[in-house]
């Protein structure tokens, strides 16, 4: 409907990851499979420039945040506010 495409990847060995590209092929999503999950789940990841510096504001505003780490794609973390609820950051490389 929105002419957004799928496109898999390979960056994540042992993981069925998908991209899903607008048709100018920027990346705005992606898809994350696992077939050993109970049920299916949604993570929101917000793209920020810079991990740690977003991470430490988080936490000065109450949240937790996980180690800063690493991928194919930028440096992310996992974010928990007061409430329980998760979301990511990632800066991408």
């Amino acid at each position: 409907m929105f002419g957004f495409s799928l496109d898999g990847n390979d960056d994540l060995p042992g993981r069925d990851f998908t991209f899903l590209r607008r048709p100018d092929s920027k990346e705005i999503g992606g898809i994350l499979g696992s077939p050993e999950a109970a049920s299916s789940a949604w993570a929101t990841t917000f793209e920020v420039a810079d991990t740690p510096a977003v991470a430490e504001r988080a936490v000065r505003a109450g949240c937790t945040a996980g180690a800063v780490e690493d991928s194919p794609y930028g440096r992310s973390a996992t974010l928990t506010d007061p409430f329980g609820t998760e979301l990511s950051i990632i800066a991408r490389y």
